[in-house]
This record gives structure tokens, C-alpha cells and sequence, in this order.
């Protein structure tokens, strides 16, 4: 029974790193309770900031540098969950104020 129709057989083509990729698919499916709670405490705050506000590289260096960084960004998210939580606490029989956002 022949299987394909080459005459050298079929060609399969492994990645270097393909070792790697079962390794960690592994170890995720082992901890799969772990990666989610990992997914729904941290992993949204960083995505959120990565792929929606454009924070993808650092404009300082050094560890002291970088990381006051990451905590304004950090900052400016909680300010902006804070914001959005609190507009939607106002009671709706008073008339909502504009609020100005500098930034």
C-alpha cells in the first residue's frame, strides 16, 4: 500500500525548537489549573497593555528605570478601571459631568 506519490517518500520537517514546544504544551496541560488563574489575574492587565495602548518596548534602561516604567503604565491602568467603575456607579437621576482626561 502506497501512501504518497513521491518517489523519495514523504518529507517531514521538524524545528529546531520543536523539542521545546512539547515540553512546555506538556507542562501546560499538566498545570492547566495554574495557567488559568495565571490567565485571569495577571495575564490581562499585560495584554491589554501591549496590544491595545502600543506599551510594547521601553523607552528607558536598567532594571530601576524600566520598572518605574511599567508601574506608571500600571497606574494609568488602575486609574482608568477606577474611572470606569465609578461612572457607572453614579446614580442615573443626576446629571453625569464631563470628565476631561489629560494625558
Amino acid at each position: 500500500m502506497q501512501f504518497t506519490t513521491s518517489k523519495n517518500g514523504r518529507l517531514i520537517e521538524r524545528s529546531k525548537y520543536q523539542e521545546a514546544i512539547e515540553s512546555n504544551e506538556k507542562r501546560v496541560k499538566e498545570n492547566s489549573d495554574y495557567y488559568r488563574l495565571r490567565q485571569q489575574v495577571t495575564e490581562h492587565q499585560f495584554g491589554t497593555l501591549k496590544r491595545q495602548w502600543g506599551f510594547t518596548n521601553t523607552l528607558m534602561k536598567g532594571k530601576e528605570h524600566v520598572l518605574s516604567e511599567v508601574n506608571l503604565e500600571m497606574i494609568c491602568y488602575n486609574l482608568l478601571g477606577d474611572l470606569c467603575l465609578f461612572m457607572h456607579k453614579t446614580p442615573k437621576k443626576q446629571p453625569k459631568k464631563p470628565y476631561i482626561l489629560h494625558f
